[in-house]
């Protein structure tokens, strides 16, 4: 399978250093980023899922692709939720029509 990636810039938002990740992603998506990984290792599951839903609205308004890191449970998640995709977790993809109703 060749995965092919929508640009060369690629912007992680962590909340490392204070940042709030969604905030964080928002600015990075307005300045230009196509790939947004989202980065919150030490999160609470329920934190995780609703910034992951979030940040995957903003990505996908801006057309953007987005990364929920090291978590294929999260974005199986938001595959049931109103997320819209394709959202990717490292290699694992998971796009609307992926979705079961």
């Amino acid at each position: 399978m060749k995965f092919s990636l929508p640009s060369h810039f690629y912007a992680i938002a962590d909340p490392i250093g204070g940042h709030d990740p969604v905030d964080l992603a928002a600015k990075l998506v307005e300045n230009g980023a196509r790939i947004v990984q989202l980065r919150m290792k030490d999160a609470p599951i329920r934190e995780l899922i609703a910034a992951s839903n979030t940040v995957a609205k903003i990505c996908h308004n801006a057309g953007a692709l987005f990364i929920v890191n090291d978590r294929a449970d999260v974005a199986s998640k938001l595959a049931t939720l109103s997320a819209p995709g394709p959202i990717t977790s490292d290699l694992v993809q998971f796009t609307p029509a992926a979705r079961s109703t």
